[in-house]
């Protein structure tokens, strides 16, 4: 998106105009918004003819606050999930004796407990970042996709409005997890995945963790395969076997690097 707040594309940049009448337009920003996870092909459409830098600002402002409303209510199981897991590490540890492990069980307590406040700001820092910072790949590989893939070149405010809808999905997720985290009073425990149907002892399988999927992440990689697909002109499932491939690789890649730095402490 360039120039103005508000672009619209005009028959020789892009004909989708012709598949709606000036009536069925949807012009509000946060309409578009709230009716994304129940129509998102027709709100794309719109997109693809009409767009303003609020449909990319509103859902990146709004997942962002959300964010920061998820971590910090249930700050104190943030802080004991990190103090679990860096215990659960040291237990783990067969070179340690059991005297060198509450030694160190204990001063790990003891630091954490001095760098509470310094770890609050970090969490809320890095959420704030970590959420631009994830938009801004997500675009980049749609840009990419469409361009060496579909041999279509998608703009990057296009590509950055996919993405930042797309969060509405992720929004969703954060809400319904919250009481979940709640219930279990972990973070780490109150999964919204596809692991939860495989028994618990499998868990530590690298194949099971792979299949562990966050069914609304899944939602989300749906949704923007979508949208590529719209503003490409291409059908869905070419849009989506490559997105889908490179998310795989991603999940393989952090899945194997979680994995060998939790096989370090053993």
């Amino acid at each position: 998106m360039t120039g103005d707040i508000t672009e619209t594309r005009t028959e020789n940049g892009d004909d989708n105009e012709r598949d709606f009448e000036e009536d069925v337009l949807i012009e509000n920003p946060l309409k578009r918004m709230l009716m994304l996870p129940f129509a998102p092909q027709s709100v794309f459409k719109n997109l693809s003819v009409k767009s303003s830098r609020l449909d990319w600002i509103i859902p990146l402002v709004l997942s962002i606050i959300i964010s920061l409303i998820v971590i910090n209510v249930g700050k104190d199981f943030l802080r004991n999930d990190q103090i679990n897991a860096a215990v659960q590490r040291i237990e783990n540890n067969t070179h340690l004796t059991d005297e060198d492990k509450e030694a160190q069980i204990e001063s790990i307590q003891q630091a954490m407990e001095k760098m509470a406040g310094f770890q609050y700001v970090m969490v809320n820092v890095s959420t704030v970042i970590g959420t631009v910072l994830w938009l801004i790949v997500v675009t980049l590989v749609l840009m990419a996709v469409s361009r060496f893939i579909l041999d279509k070149k998608l703009a990057f405010g296009d590509g950055l409005t996919i993405g930042a809808l797309g969060m509405v999905i992720t929004m969703i997720g954060s809400l319904v997890r919250l009481p979940i985290v709640f219930y279990y009073e972990s973070y780490t425990q109150s999964t919204v995945s596809l692991g939860v149907l495989f028994p618990e002892a499998m868990h530590d399988n690298f194949f099971i963790k792979l299949l562990d999927i966050d069914i609304f992440m899944l939602w989300y990689v749906i949704v923007i395969s979508i949208g590529l697909s719209v503003f490409a002109k291409k059908s869905l499932m070419k849009a989506l076997i490559p997105i889908l491939i490179l998310w795989l690789v991603f999940r393989i890649i952090t899945t194997g690097i979680t994995g060998f730095m939790s096989g370090l402490g053993a």
